[in-house]
């Protein structure tokens, strides 16, 4: 279901920002018992901050959210109640006060015109004095923005003590969740819920933080359904926002901690961030050094320890290029998918350490499959793979960075049914792909040009069985099993392919040659003459 975002109004943001209280809250004062609304009672949110006596009928003198007690003298020389009533309500007032007496002097057409700008009119008890009124009700007003601002401050300070003591993002969407009783969920920049509350409605948080972070927005909304957003904002960055699903009604307390928490958040996450940076650095300079031979086995050790990493930890490296710059998404797939990986940028590339685990599997299985998984999820991206063969010291990383290099570039040059390549020392595309693509594939063309000269049927028959020939080590029997073929219809086919290719069952050379042709036409060709 979609979201349509609102601004929090000033009356709801009033109580975050400033301990501000609303005219209902007033009337509840002892200072006006026996006071009734006359008009404009649907105006009772309007906010209040301060008191203040009307004795002439100008507004020079008024503030927005004051509650202005008339005396009752004000309005004997008013000449038009309405344009009075109008400039109050532009100037922001929240409210007017006075005896029955001095209201009426406003006449039916001022109440007419206070109720049509919902500006509350209250009707003092009779007998009212004004100036113990004023005292009062400014003592109860201080009061009770001191209570609210005490009760704002414990709040904060208590989110505050657990950024301190790094209690994390999941502690402190449980804390904000306790103080406002309401549904919580921490949502990144990228929609993302970072962490929910336990009783916390995951996809209705980031469905509708979505809304509030495809429509740019940097303040606080009300996305309806009880869904409050409010930004994570920290040194010019939006990192996301905190969405709340807060009890009815909302008190003011609610969306001071909801305020506080954003904050508390946001210094959390700058601070992971910060560590993640400090992490990675060190950990690039660490792969840096190793690379260029200019660490010791005791230093390796001690600086692999600081970066994460165990001595003696059998690893296999994996490399991830792609000509378009899409290695940063490579390299945030890699951390999630392995977090006990070491990913740094590397000449353009994403060098990554795996630790592969013990076990009579545990060489190859789990790096080829993380591998395939990557492949998987960048499909939508250029990324060709590397993988280099198992190490178990870490001064081999030099070694096992050049296997994954070739890797990775035989990925580029070949593997036209896979994105990635696992480095195997006896392969001869190790060898070709350092050739020029367009030499490859004019060697396989000339090389099999009698094959491709034929009938289509007839031809894609011979390099059939010629393909099964060499895979069964020229054994016609064995070719004629696997193909289905009968022995003498293959021993037929030998001899034309023979005339056409000449003598290769007797001629090693003419045989290793045809063997590299089909090879390439494997990988080069069906490859469409990618590049």
């Amino acid at each position: 279901m979609g979201h349509r975002l609102r601004l929090l109004s000033d009356t709801a943001l009033g109580p975050v920002l400033g301990g501000r209280l609303r005219i209902s809250d007033v009337l509840t004062f002892p200072a006006l018992r026996g006071a009734h609304v006359l008009a404009g009672d649907s105006g009772l949110s309007r906010a209040l901050t301060r008191v203040n006596v009307m004795q002439v009928p100008t507004v020079a003198l008024v503030r927005r959210d004051e509650l202005i007690l008339a005396a009752s003298c004000a309005f004997d020389e008013l000449d038009d109640p309405i344009t009075l009533i109008d400039a109050l309500d532009e100037r922001g007032v929240a409210g007017l006060a006075a005896r029955g007496s001095t209201l009426e002097k406003l006449g039916a057409a001022g109440l007419a015109r206070a109720d049509d700008r919902s500006l509350p009119l209250v009707e003092l008890a009779a007998g009212s004095r004004l100036n113990s009124l004023l005292t009062e009700l400014l003592e109860t007003l201080v009061a009770s923005q001191a209570s609210h601002l005490r009760l704002v401050g414990a709040v904060r300070d208590e989110l505050i003590d657990l950024v301190i003591s790094d209690a994390g993002l999941p502690r402190l969407v449980r804390a904000i969740a306790d103080l406002t009783a309401g549904s919580i969920a921490i949502i990144g920049s990228d929609g993302i819920a970072l962490a929910v509350s336990d009783d916390g409605d995951r996809e209705a948080a980031q469905e509708a933080a979505f809304a509030w972070i495809a429509e740019g927005w940097t303040a606080p909304a009300d996305a309806g359904e009880g869904w409050i957003l409010w930004p994570i904002l920290a040194g010019g960055m939006h990192l996301g926002c905190v969405a709340a699903r807060l009890p009815e009604p909302r008190q003011p307390l609610m969306l001071a901690a909801v305020q506080s928490g954003a904050r508390s958040v946001a210094f959390e996450i700058v601070h992971e961030l910060e560590e993640a940076a400090t992490v990675r650095q060190l950990t690039e300079q660490f792969v840096r050094d190793l690379l260029v031979g200019t660490l010791d086995p005791v230093a390796a050790s001690e600086r692999a320890n600081a970066a994460g990493w165990r001595a003696g930890t059998p690893f296999r490296v994996l490399l991830a290029r792609s000509a378009n710059g899409a290695t940063e998404a490579a390299s945030a797939a890699i951390r999630r998918l392995s977090p006990a990986a070491l990913v740094m940028a590397r000449d353009g590339d994403c060098l990554t350490l795996l630790p592969v685990p013990d076990g009579p599997n545990g060489a190859g299985d789990a790096a080829v499959l993380l591998m395939r998984e990557l492949e998987l999820e960048l499909e939508l991206v250029d990324v060709r793979l590397g993988l280099s063969g198992l190490h178990c010291e870490l001064a081999q990383l030099p070694l096992a960075h050049a296997q994954a290099l070739e890797a990775v570039a035989c990925a580029e040059c070949f593997g036209p049914r896979s994105r990635c390549c696992e480095f195997d020392p006896l392969s001869p595309l190790r060898m070709l792909s350092h050739v020029p693509v367009d030499k490859l594939q004019a060697f396989e063309r000339d090389t099999l040009a009698p094959l491709d000269e034929l009938e289509p049927d007839h031809g894609r028959m011979l390099t059939a069985t010629l393909r099964l020939l060499v895979e069964t080590g020229l054994n016609v029997a064995e070719t004629a099993r696997r193909g289905g073929w009968h022995y003498n219809t293959v021993r037929y086919r030998v001899a034309r392919l023979t005339e056409l290719l000449g003598p290769f069952m007797e001629d090693g050379t003419r045989l290793d040659a045809l063997m590299l042709a089909l090879l390439l036409r494997r990988e080069v060709r069906a490859d469409n003459g990618r590049r």
